[in-house]
């Protein structure tokens, strides 16, 4: 007997296809960013083994190089649904531009072809191969971060605490964008703590759409690696950059991680963007936030 799909799973199907139409932005700060004659990065394609079968990935670098790149693992958002790691190709540029190293764009699976915890898996898995097989491209493999804005910021997070928890790879840095560190929280009480008549741009429906499809399983939503909030301890993670929006609806979420961090000893920067909702960047302060980011993973990994 067939089953046929919920209507969650069909609006994720659509905003899979409809991905690289439905995000513009990213051209937009790609054109920010870029300075005049400044050559722009063509990424190679390269796959990378893991439990839940291959990873494609985008690897951006300099032109010339001689090998043993630090690297970092960037991993975009998109509810857990989307699945197109160009969206966030202006921060490949912008860090291969600035620090001279190597920028990973990884094409991890979504939902709802997969659940919990297949993504996170991956995430892991990419980072063990560049730890193991990193000067297969010119890498080093013991110069790695990683991070991510929104659901990738969930997924980077998560990402840390596996490495932590495993035993390994060691990770240079951490860097979170607006991220989403608790799904097990309801929206009223995420939106409680925004200002009076706030209208977040993320609705209950996008919660909803996470939880009916990749985090379908109530359980996986309060594990520690599901809403890294939630673990038990934040020790021992890498130094972490965490930006937060003043008007987004994970912003107390990603606060609260901040100062976990900090209360656990671990090095980390927390910088409110004000005035910005969930879509924290646009072509008048890009060059600023990302030089945020260039500067953070400059002092840790390059």
């Amino acid at each position: 007997m067939t089953t046929l799909p919920s209507r969650a799973e069909r609006r994720a199907w659509w905003q899979q296809l409809l991905a690289p139409v439905l995000v513009r932005y990213d051209r937009e700060l790609v054109a920010a960013l870029r300075r005049p004659g400044e050559p722009v990065v063509r990424p190679s394609r390269i796959t990378l083994t893991t439990r839940h079968g291959p990873v494609r990935a985008l690897l951006y670098a300099p032109a010339e190089h001689r090998g043993g790149l630090p690297v970092h693992v960037h991993l975009h958002g998109g509810a857990f649904v989307m699945r197109h790691p160009r969206m966030d190709e202006f921060v490949a540029q912008h860090l291969v531009d600035r620090l001279g190293i190597a920028v990973l764009l990884p094409d991890y699976h979504v939902a709802p072809q997969v659940r919990w915890p297949v993504a996170h898996e991956q995430v892991h898995d990419v980072l063990l191969r560049l730890a193991e097989d990193g000067p297969h491209w010119h890498l080093d493999p013991t110069r790695i971060s990683v991070g991510g804005f929104s659901s990738g910021g969930n997924l980077a997070a998560a990402a840390a605490l596996l490495a932590r928890d495993t035993g390994g790879p060691r990770l240079r840095a951490l860097t979170l964008g607006v991220p989403s560190l608790d799904v097990a929280g309801t929206w009223a009480e995420k939106a409680a703590s925004l200002p009076v008549g706030a209208r977040p741009m993320l609705g209950s429906g996008v919660l909803e759409l996470v939880r009916s499809t990749y985090f379908s399983a109530p359980a996986a939503r309060r594990s520690t690696y599901g809403s890294p909030l939630l673990a038990p301890s934040v020790d021992r993670l890498p130094p972490t950059l965490v930006v937060t929006a003043e008007h987004d609806l994970l912003r107390e979420e990603g606060e609260r991680f901040a100062s976990r961090l900090d209360g656990a000893g671990v090095a980390v920067h927390h910088h409110r963007v004000r005035g910005r909702d969930h879509y924290f960047l646009d072509p008048t302060n890009v060059v600023a936030e990302l030089d945020l980011l260039a500067a953070h993973l400059r002092t840790t990994l390059a």
